[in-house]
């Protein structure tokens, strides 16, 4: 705006007129052109004045720093973030440096030329955009009181002129707490009385940075005793120690446990501090065996009072009686020490047992198949508890399990006329060894055979597989028994039976109409010779093509006979011819192929009729 729009000029006259320009703060960089008019109204006559404005990038900071003091550990880095906002009007670039305190460093992490470097730039930032500064600040490693507050800064110089901009970074030494105690937490107090007085001394040592106010807590004290000393607040000035007597008193009838004491100061550092305290007890038990119980209910008053001990199933119990003997209540824990990981025990006693009282305890041991049948193992029963510890070993005799399992791995598919073969496994599934004579059995006319040796010898867990080859003399199903001879019969699973199928060969019938007219043709002939004897033209007889005839039409006429396979098809049942035919590659079943036979065709039908399995598995055979 102007001060005055409208002069009155006599000739050759001068006026002053004010202009007043408003514009952005700041405006935006680049050159701005202004065209000032003025006219002569009574000559109509304009004149011009253009005026120039360069504006530049102007420079503008805005450091933004993350609360008014760092907390710094005086041993490891701290990590800083600070943010640098362009206020200016106009993108540009900062240089950034920092300065540090003494025996303190801060690096920038990613501006500078290196990692850690003290100067650095932020590159080329958007108006009104920010650029973050990761610094990283590097203590003396001292430990350095807490509280303690070290002056740093950051400098920002900008690009685009001499304008630079501070701002100060206060650093405060947070607290570090830790402290160590002599004796140790864990360790414990052995052989006390119940009615004793015990005093710990315990060192406190802060190897922190600040004073440590530590008000203890006691939380937890085994039954009857208690602290008459020792639980007033703690002060342990920074690097030094101090030392607290604990004073404990039994009442007589103290326990053995965990003394556990919380030290604590009010702004939350913590630390436990325990030791176990072991009694000697008062109690004196006695042990003895009561008795051993057997699933049949069998029973005797000693551990070798039965023939021998029962292996796997749900075991056998075993009982003893405890008695306390002495002046003060016993608590004990009770368990039954085995050879191996493999046996099985569960007990069930008394958990405290009074001056004077007596109890039975019952237990449970499954013995396992892995024993060894006939030896001696030693289990023993365990009681324990308030520095007592009883033992009662016993000796068992392991009984003897003779078993075995038997089980089909292939089977073949039986032919009637032709040899086939079997595996068998047998697994010793007892525990003491076998060695015996295996035998086989089936229909008259098979001819069974153990074909990789008759002679059985067996450990625990061990597996042998069998062969066993037979050849079926007819069309008939049959079974096969094979078994161990065990002439004792103590062995469980001495024998299996194997079900065998069998495909029959195709069988010719002979009808006896053929051999009736055979005999009559017979009669003939001889009445013919008869009358050829009698007469002296033999031309009168039956001429030899005529009998040839005869004999055709009676199919007694000499013929081609072709020898069958005697490999039934299972749809006709008709002989196939071997190299020709279907086979199923699962069961073996044999078939004509398409085209052999009208209306024999397994192809057509989906699947074998033995065994259901697809026609997609025959094979050539």
């Amino acid at each position: 705006s102007f001060t005055s729009n409208t002069f009155n000029l006599e000739a050759a006259e001068t006026a002053e007129v004010g202009l007043t320009m408003v514009h952005p703060a700041p405006p935006p960089p680049g050159l701005y052109r202004m065209v000032v008019t003025g006219t002569d109204i009574e000559n109509n006559v304009n004149s011009e004045l253009t005026l120039f404005f360069d504006v530049p990038v102007l420079a503008g900071v805005d450091i933004v720093v993350p609360g008014s003091q760092i907390l710094v550990s005086p041993l490891e880095p701290t990590q800083l973030e600070i943010l640098v906002f362009n206020v200016g009007n106009g993108a540009q670039g900062f240089d950034v440096e920092l300065v540090s305190p003494s025996g303190w460093h801060l690096g920038l992490d990613t501006l500078g030329t290196f990692s850690g470097s003290s100067h650095g730039s932020t590159g080329t930032v958007a108006k009104d955009a920010g650029k973050p500064i990761e610094i990283t600040i590097n203590p003396p490693g001292a430990m350095i009181p807490a509280g303690n507050v070290f002056d740093a800064a950051i400098i920002i110089h900008s690009r685009v002129s001499s304008d630079s901009w501070s701002e100060d970074i206060s650093l405060v030494v947070m607290n570090i707490d830790g402290v160590s105690t002599t004796p140790p937490a864990g360790e414990s107090e052995q052989d006390l009385a119940p009615d004793s007085e015990l005093q710990i001394d315990i060192e406190i040592a802060n190897d922190g940075n600040r004073l440590l106010e530590l008000q203890p807590y006691l939380r937890s004290i085994p039954g009857g005793w208690s602290v008459t000393d020792g639980l007033d607040l703690i002060t342990v000035p920074s690097g030094l120690t101090s030392t607290v007597q604990l004073t404990l008193v039994g009442n007589g009838a103290a326990v053995s446990g965990e003394l556990e004491i919380r030290y604590a100061t009010e702004d939350g550092f913590f630390f436990d501090w325990n030791r176990t305290l072991n009694v000697l007890s008062g109690a004196i038990p006695v042990l003895e065996f009561y008795q051993i119980a057997l699933p049949d209910g069998t029973s005797a008053d000693h551990p070798l009072g039965i023939a021998s001990h029962p292996v796997g199933g749900l075991g056998f119990d075993l009982a003893w009686t405890i008695t306390n003997s002495g002046s003060t209540t016993w608590r004990p824990s009770t368990y039954i020490e085995v050879p191996n990981e493999d046996w099985t025990s569960t007990c069930t006693a008394p958990s405290t047992l009074a001056p004077g009282a007596s109890s039975t305890i019952w237990c449970t041991l499954i013995i396992p198949l892995s024993a060894e049948a006939g030896s001696e193992p030693v289990i023993t029963l365990i009681m324990e508890g308030e520095g007592i510890v009883i033992r009662d070993p016993i000796s068992l005799l392991i009984d003897q399990v003779d078993r075995v399992e038997w089980r089909l791995i292939s089977q073949a598919t039986a032919h009637q006329g032709y040899p086939a073969t079997m595996q068998v496994e047998l697994e010793n599934t007892g525990n003491s060894m076998i060695s015996d004579i295996l035998h086989v059995s089936g229909p008259d006319g098979w001819n069974p055979l153990i074909l990789d040796g008759i002679v059985l010898n067996l450990v625990p867990g061990e597996v042998r597989t069998m062969q066993i080859g037979f050849t079926p003399d007819s069309g008939s199903d049959g079974e096969l028994v094979v078994s161990i001879v065990d002439s004792q019969g103590i062995i469980e699973g001495s024998q299996t039976t194997l079900q065998i199928d069998v495909l029959p060969a195709a069988v010719d019938e002979e009808s006896p109409i053929p051999l009736l007219l055979a005999l009559v043709v017979i009669g003939l002939i001889a009445g013919g010779v008869f009358l050829y004897s009698r007469k002296e033209d033999p031309t009168s007889l039956m001429s030899s093509d005529s009998l040839n005839r005869i004999a055709d039409s009676l199919g007694f006429g000499e013929k081609e006979e072709t020898e069958g396979s005697g490999i039934p098809c299972w749809i006709c049942s008709g002989d196939i011819t071997i190299g020709d035919a279907w086979a199923c590659s699962e069961c073996g079943a044999r078939y004509h192929r398409a085209g052999q036979v009208a209306g024999c065709d397994v192809v057509s039908m989906g699947n074998c009729l033995h065994c259901d399995a697809s026609t997609d598995e025959l094979i050539e055979g």
